[in-house]
């Protein structure tokens, strides 16, 4: 890989943050700490120190269980910025230009979406429902409820894309389509990054395409903590409904890349049994590898290409760039919601709801750190809540071509012990992923 030119990167990183306020201070408030421990420690300013101490330093850094963390999270900026330069990629072999329609075709159920920067002025509006998300819970809510008569308001902070956006380009998709670059992580004795989608869709729009049903494992966790209904022969239709409308199916072999066949022969040399290319929402789908960051084709079922254009032909409205600010009560009911955006000048935008019944669909993060805003006060908000932190294994085969922009990033699954929670799955992320 060519070495980086350290003032082009710094550059290229003064341009990419130049609009992300929080970023910057958070970039900063970490140099500074990298400075004082230096001066703690040596006795003078880090960056005042000869590379071969400040590498010294490092190195040393690096192996401490709290400073080394720290550490890591402080280089990400810096390597996302040498990872995600096109020259760099295009050096790698990683990366073809993707294709983007000359013309992409425009449908009347578009008409239902408002962006805050096309407002000149504050709205007032009345609805049955208001649903603040648009991402998978938010979304199919609103399909469900237009199709049954209601009117419906969708409230979403993210901007609408279509596929012309999706240039593939990481540096232009990942802020329109990520919260905050992608930095959010969860910490604890590990930092384990947690992608969060900022846009129409939702995390739906930057998710891998992998569609699971919940394990019967689960379900029986479930039905023993109080939620009798959720049988297997309850939830089958419904499970099936998502899957009709999200085209689930097997990936196909030639999707997967030549990764599926690597990892189904050593798997059955370790005696698994269960090996499978994983179920995913995208039909048509041409092995594009850029399913976190946008499908450039639409093939992939996102909320922003299903659910969300079906519950707009309903009559559904979706505003988009309005973040929702607070709840409006009587009493212990909410009647309506407050939201703001800005328009194309930077003015601010009000629009005022009033409503029978709120969605709040936020996300499994969001959404208890908005209720507990608004005063919600209940003792399992916030709680019980599941990630799937994936470790990873990296294998070097050096005489094969894996195809990792000419396959999808995670396509072959291994569930054997899908029992006790862990699935093994065989995929070539793109370059930025090892950052």
């Amino acid at each position: 890989m060519p070495a980086a030119d350290t003032d082009v990167l710094l550059s290229r990183m003064d341009a990419q943050l130049a609009n992300q306020t929080g970023l910057q201070r958070s970039l900063k408030a970490g140099l500074l700490w990298l400075d004082n421990r230096h001066r703690l420690v040596r006795g003078r300013a880090f960056h005042r120190a000869r590379p071969t101490q400040q590498q010294r330093f490092l190195d040393k850094l690096a192996t401490t269980p709290v400073s080394g963390k720290l550490l890591r999270l402080l280089a990400l900026p810096f390597k996302a910025a040498y990872v995600l330069d096109e020259q760099v990629e295009q050096a790698t072999g990683c990366r073809q230009p993707v294709q983007l329609p000359a013309q992409v075709e425009t449908f009347r159920w578009q008409q239902q979406i408002t962006a805050a920067r096309d407002c000149d002025e504050d709205m007032t509006l009345e609805a049955d429902v208001v649903i603040l998300g648009s991402g998978a819970g938010g979304a199919a809510a609103a399909y469900e409820l237009a199709c049954r008569g209601l009117a419906v308001v969708i409230i979403e902070e993210g901007q609408y894309y279509d596929r012309s956006h999706f240039t593939g380009k990481l540096t232009e998709v990942i802020p329109k389509l990520y919260r905050s670059w992608g930095a959010t992580v969860a910490t604890g004795n590990a930092i384990i990054p947690v992608p969060v989608g900022c846009n129409v869709g939702g995390t739906t729009t930057i998710n891998s395409g992998t569609c699971m049903r919940t394990p019967p494992s689960v379900l029986q966790r479930w039905r023993e903590q109080g939620l009798e209904a959720f049988t297997e022969q309850a939830m089958a239709p419904w499970f099936e409904g998502v899957e009709r409308m999200l085209s689930v199916q097997q990936a196909t072999t030639e999707t997967v890349g030549p990764i599926g066949d690597l990892i189904d022969r050593g798997a059955a040399a370790n005696g698994f049994l269960q090996r499978q290319p994983l179920m995913r929402n995208a039909q048509g789908c041409d092995g594009q590898g850029l399913c976190q960051f946008g499908c450039p084709t639409d093939a992939k079922q996102s909320t922003n290409v299903s659910y969300i254009p079906r519950a707009l032909e309903r009559g559904a409205f979706l505003f988009s760039g309005f973040r929702a600010e607070r709840l409006q009560r009587q009493g212990n009911r909410i009647t309506g919601v407050i939201a703001r955006g800005e328009n194309a000048d930077g003015r601010p935008i009000n629009l005022s709801l009033t409503c029978q019944q709120t969605i709040v669909a936020m996300g499994s993060l969001f959404t208890p750190l908005f209720l507990r805003q608004q005063g919600v006060r209940n003792p399992h908000l916030g709680r019980h809540l599941t990630l799937h932190p994936a470790g990873v294994v990296n294998a070097l085969f050096p005489d094969r071509d894996l195809a990792n922009s000419r396959s999808i990033p995670q396509g072959y699954g291994v569930s054997d012990w899908e029992e006790q929670g862990l699935m093994f799955e065989g995929g070539t992320i793109p370059l930025a992923g090892h950052s």
